[in-house]
């Protein structure tokens, strides 16, 4: 809503043109980049929005945090529930709904290995291309993200990837020492 404000206040408002993401970090990187590209090569702003919606489609997103108290305060744990986890060492994953307005827990797995395992389980099942780029991002844990980026790369060989500092807006969800996954094919076409 505020986007479109600012459209509709601009110099040339024909010219704004607002498209949800629906997603953060990566994948919004990502499709700046590709309307970047796409404005080269198309005659409109309209066929770059058109472009861009079936890539906006293709975007998962997976937050694992290691604080369980950001998602107690968040109200996505009960207090007794965050002091369980904390204790039986769980890592719980959460991943975005597909409207991209909030997390959802996909599993809590024992240990960060089991975790990636369940993240690259739920990647094969939502199809995953070779035309996918598969981006890991932390919150000051360079080491696990590092593991992370390896275990996607061996799972997804022909995919691209990136490893990145994770934006304020995830950190405020999952905490310090966070880590997301998250996926969009840069070459969807419409169903």
């Amino acid at each position: 809503e505020v986007a479109c404000g600012l459209a509709k206040q601009a110099r040339h408002p024909e010219r704004s043109h607002v498209v949800n993401s629906r997603t953060l970090c990566i994948p919004h990187r990502a499709l700046a980049l590709c309307a970047v590209e796409f404005a080269k090569q198309c005659d409109s702003a309209e066929e770059v929005v058109s472009r861009l919606l079936p890539i906006i489609e293709s975007a998962h997103s997976y937050l694992l945090p290691e604080d369980f108290d950001y998602l107690r305060r968040g109200g996505r744990l009960t207090p007794l529930a965050a002091k369980f986890a904390h204790l039986l060492k769980a890592v719980p994953v959460m991943m975005q709904t597909s409207d991209g307005t909030r997390l959802e827990r996909l599993t809590v797995a024992r240990g960060f290995g089991k975790a990636l395992n369940a993240v690259i389980g739920d990647l094969r099942k939502r199809g995953i291309t070779d035309t996918s780029y598969l981006g890991v991002s932390h919150a000051g844990n360079i080491k696990q993200a590092r593991v992370a980026q390896e275990a996607l790369a061996e799972a997804f060989p022909s995919c691209e990837n990136g490893l990145f500092e994770l934006g304020p807006a995830f950190i405020t969800q999952g905490g310090p020492d966070c880590i997301a996954i998250q996926a969009i094919d840069l070459k969807a076409v419409p169903n």
